[in-house]
């Protein structure tokens, strides 16, 4: 079973339907996956949410923004698109992703998983 389909129906539609903050699903890498090394390929699905690149204008606007890519907690990335590489370094980590809303603050939605990134296991 997908961790997608362990979320209620209802939350994916309230997305859809602009009334919630948006959702975010980390498609790759795999809670508990160990990866080869630097950078990691992140895939995400978004879905009742615009992603959009800063503009300087930081003007919360409802439905869009940002994800912030956190490692133990610590801020690695900002980025705007469902597909990025990020620089991640050997060692163990909790990998969360979050939409943030233009002016930086916390929509609340967010996912999160576990990673291992062992440079031994590269080709």
């Amino acid at each position: 079973m997908s961790r997608a389909s362990l979320l209620p129906r209802w939350l994916f539609a309230l997305g859809a339907l602009g009334c919630g903050p948006g959702e975010v699903l980390i498609l790759s890498p795999e809670d508990g996956e160990a990866l080869c090394g630097d950078p990691m390929f992140l895939e995400l699905d978004v879905t009742g949410f615009k992603l959009v690149a800063p503009t300087g204008d930081e003007t919360r606007r409802e439905g869009r923004g940002h994800l912030d890519v956190l490692l133990n907690g610590q801020e690695a990335a900002m980025i705007w698109a469902e597909q990025a590489n990020i620089g991640v370094e050997a060692g163990v980590w909790r990998l969360r992703v979050e939409l943030s809303y233009d002016d930086h603050s916390p929509t609340g939605a967010y996912d999160e998983l576990n990673i291992t990134v062992d440079p031994t296991l590269c080709p």
